[in-house]
């Protein structure tokens, strides 16, 4: 099967990124021919197919000019460039069905009227974030989940200043959101694959009608060994922005020994204020933050850890920090928002891979991590149910029966429909 594989970016930016690339890699190890299309970027990965891409926008460029600022405004709700350059790839290469990642902002959907009446191909998306519903990404207003646009309240974007604080740009976003709604231009979609349940009951509590199903996150558990190894710092990993959450982590640490310390792996805007905080509590002998890390460096600094810390106050969808340090065998405390208790089920089956306390709740942090802090047993125990959990649930190749049903259903669909119109 040809698949063409669709994101605005091709480069791990985000957890999106993520699994565009896990799925690519999934996808060609099975035999399948995949086909990326994004746009240009000099952090891009190679690929045969990067003469398709269309121009970058970066709408946070502060050395744009006045036309790259037009270019930049325009792209929000069409692109000829992104028609063309389907187009010619189409023309060139055989493709059976499409699947979207992110493509909002830089890739408007403007293209999808004409991959499904033109070229008659079934039009999969998988789900990372709540754009189709609402102008901010993440429900979000100043760091704050907020769901104020509920029943297509787009002003309130505006009266909030959702978007960086700014009326014009959130603003600007509310405009686009209008203009996507009125249009119908995600109507041509044919499946919503959401990585979970919440992500599901959210797009149809705000009228989504797309047929939806569930499909969790994956990762390849080849680059995970288990460890058992209870080490003696907590950690976080991740982006450091405000609705992560991180803050509420070192607040925590008023309220817990001295000799419970954190380490804190990652970059990110919020980080000066992160230091500010430590600084200001007098914290800075029990926090270290150690920066940007990934692959098997990462992974090292996941293993030695005692607990992973997810404390988001954001509605998260299904974070793969959670699925990674589930495959290294490391229980994890997490805010009980979104997805993440999908992940934890600890109401269910109690410890069995974490535990989840009240979302921007410190103590309730600090409280929930003293129940298990010096129960090594009880870690050990959690660490190996939880990879027990990802092996089950979240493997590569529970992952891929699952999607080459739904890719041969839709072909298989969309076929029938083309004989009927002859």
């Amino acid at each position: 099967m040809n698949i063409l594989h669709i994101n605005k970016y091709f480069y791990k930016k985000g957890g999106a990124e993520t699994l565009f690339f896990n799925m690519s890699d999934l996808l060609a190890e099975k035999g399948h021919q995949v086909i990326p299309f994004s746009m240009k970027s000099p952090q891009n990965e190679k690929s045969d197919y990067e003469k398709y891409f269309i121009s970058n926008v970066d709408f946070y460029n502060s050395k744009n000019t006045f036309k790259d600022k037009l270019k930049a405004l325009g792209r929000l709700f069409y692109s000829q460039e992104a028609k063309r350059n389907l187009k010619k790839l189409l023309n060139e290469n055989q493709v059976d069905i499409v699947h979207l990642h992110n493509i909002y902002h830089q890739m408007p959907p403007s293209f999808l009227k004409m991959l499904k009446n033109k070229y008659k191909l079934p039009l999969l998306m998988t789900v990372h974030d709540y754009k189709l519903i609402s102008p901010s990404y993440g429900l979000l207003n100043n760091n704050k989940v907020c769901e104020d646009c509920y029943q297509h309240k787009y002003y309130k974007a505006v009266m909030n200043k959702c978007h960086k604080n700014s009326r014009s740009s959130s603003a600007l976003l509310a405009l686009e959101k209008s203009w996507h709604t009125m249009t119908g231009a995600y109507n041509n979609l044919d499946l919503l694959l959401c990585p979970s349940q919440f992500m599901k009951n959210k797009l149809e509590a705000w009228g989504i009608t797309t047929p939806k199903k569930v499909l969790a996150n994956f990762i390849d558990l080849n680059k995970f060994k288990a460890s058992e190894n209870n080490g003696d710092y907590l950690l976080y990993y991740g982006r450091l922005s405000k609705e992560k959450g991180v803050d509420i982590l070192i607040k925590s640490l008023q309220y817990l020994p001295n000799n419970i310390c954190v380490k804190i792996v990652g970059i990110g805007k919020f980080k000066e204020n992160l230091l500010q905080l430590t600084k200001d509590l007098k914290l800075k002998n029990k926090i270290e933050f150690v920066g940007f890390k990934s692959g098997q460096e990462l992974y090292n600094i996941i293993s030695q850890a005692r607990l992973v810390v997810v404390p988001s106050v954001c509605y998260e969808n299904s974070p793969f920090t959670i699925l990674e340090s589930f495959a290294l065998a490391k229980p994890v405390i997490a805010s009980n928002i979104g997805g993440i208790p999908e992940l934890l089920n600890t109401e269910k089956e109690k410890y069995k891979r974490g535990k989840l306390f009240i979302p921007g709740n410190q103590e309730d942090l600090a409280n929930q991590l003293l129940e298990i802090w010096n129960n090594d047993n009880l870690l050990k125990e959690m660490g190996r149910n939880a990879r027990q959990y990802v092996e089950k649930y979240h493997s590569a190749e529970n992952y891929y029966k699952q999607l080459e049903q739904i890719y041969k259903k839709y072909q298989k669909n969309n076929k029938l429909k083309k004989v009927k119109k002859i």
